[in-house]
């Protein structure tokens, strides 16, 4: 009876050169893979300044983005996930930076922080993240509310201490958070924690 190889035409040597050919095509989109992300991380320190550093957690990147062509991070997101996965993300400082929108794409992240960016008015984007353990937004003049925050399960550090814009906090799509720190929000009216657990 004929193996299946020999029913296709191959004998063994053939099954030897397609196992070659696959192996080849694998390398080569491993290596076309490691140059794109060379490549996105270059771009990220080239256009944005970004500073780029091995991870403290593990397999993966921390990165520093403040530059001030930074105004709306979906125009960086699709660098960062091409570069590979983002564990610590700080956009500290950013001056125009107006909006999260595309954090959520960045999967692995654990810790986000993003202090003294005056334009920021909101956290939308800061969805779906099942890692992100700390989010820090302090000294954020224009931040108006933390509603954006939503699914993120693995959320247990959360500070916007001094955005004096901050009227309402709510955490219901944060319901681990153990520690919240709300520290000179003088425009604060309204804080629902009514979803924490425990």
């Amino acid at each position: 009876m004929a193996s299946a190889s020999e029913k296709a035409g191959l004998g063994p040597k053939g099954l030897v050169l397609a196992l070659i050919g696959l192996a080849v095509v694998v390398a080569a989109l491993l290596w076309w893979k490691s140059q794109a992300r060379d490549r996105a991380r270059a771009q990220l320190v080239s256009a944005f300044g970004a500073t780029i550093e091995p991870s403290r957690e593990g397999e993966g990147w921390d990165v520093v983005l403040n530059h001030e062509s930074l105004r709306d991070f979906s125009d960086v997101a699709d660098l960062l996930v091409t570069a590979g996965p983002v564990k610590a993300l700080d956009l500290s400082g950013a001056p125009n930076l107006a909006s999260l929108q595309g954090a959520s794409r960045l999967t692995s992240l654990v810790s986000l922080i993003v202090i003294g960016c005056p334009s920021l008015g909101s956290l939308d984007g800061v969805t779906d993240l099942p890692d992100l353990i700390e989010v820090v937004v302090q000294e954020n003049g224009a931040l108006t509310s933390l509603d954006g925050l939503r699914d993120l399960p693995a959320l247990v550090n959360l500070d916007a201490g001094n955005c004096a814009a901050l009227k309402s906090v709510s955490l219901t799509g944060v319901p681990h958070v153990e520690n919240l720190y709300l520290f000179i929000c003088e425009s604060m009216k309204s804080l629902d924690v009514s979803a924490l657990k425990g």
